[in-house]
């Protein structure tokens, strides 16, 4: 009796804290399953910036196929791992720095042994000569359950095409480039229009 009170009352919390923070409304019987999921994520977002790769692998499926915020297209483990590792490992990573901060949009969709959830992560990189990039990246994945916990089967990583840090500092670019030929053809202009006046 007594441990059935408190499991009631510990999905009466959640519940209250869910509908709280704008979240759909959750049945009962799935608020053990959500406060699970919403563990993994915040521990995919610890092992994500420590590094730890291994602790990121154990919440995968053997067969997890994962779009990366590259544009990879990753099917197992093993390529997920290859792939991490030469983003992130300490063997000439690409990335020198990185940090994220997972953000779930409301409650997971629970049908049974599978589970939807989606959000988006602010991700800051700094990239080897220099670079630094701040980039808020939508996200939606697929879980399973599996022997009792809840695994990530497919994530799938994208952003906005019209809106970007990387288009914004394309813009910027060329907007420089064509200010700075603006100048240089009116400073020719210029000495030009001085030389014909002083030759002529």
């Amino acid at each position: 009796m007594g441990m059935a009170f408190a499991r009631s009352w510990v999905c009466m919390v959640l519940l209250a804290f869910l509908g709280s923070t704008g979240a759909s409304a959750v049945p009962e019987d799935q608020a053990p399953d959500v406060a699970r999921i919403h563990a993994l994520l915040r521990e995919i977002e610890e092992a994500t910036n420590t590094r730890d790769i291994q602790r990121l692998l154990r919440h995968a499926t053997d067969g997890v196929v994962m779009l990366s915020k590259n544009g990879e297209t990753l099917v197992g483990k093993a390529a997920v791992d290859a792939y991490v590792n030469r983003m992130l490992g300490a063997a000439g990573p690409a990335l020198t720095g990185m940090h994220t901060r997972v953000i779930q949009d409301g409650a997971p969709i629970i049908h049974g042994a599978v589970a939807m959830a989606h959000g988006t992560s602010d991700d800051a990189y700094e990239f080897q000569g220099g670079m630094r990039l701040a980039i808020v990246t939508p996200w939606s994945a697929t879980l399973v359950r599996q022997d009792g916990e809840w695994r990530i089967a497919s994530l799938h990583f994208s952003f906005n095409l019209f809106d970007n840090p990387l288009l914004n500092a394309a813009r910027f670019s060329v907007i420089v480039a064509s200010g700075i030929g603006l100048v240089c053809g009116l400073l020719t202009g210029v000495l030009y229009m001085r030389w014909r006046v002083r030759f002529r």
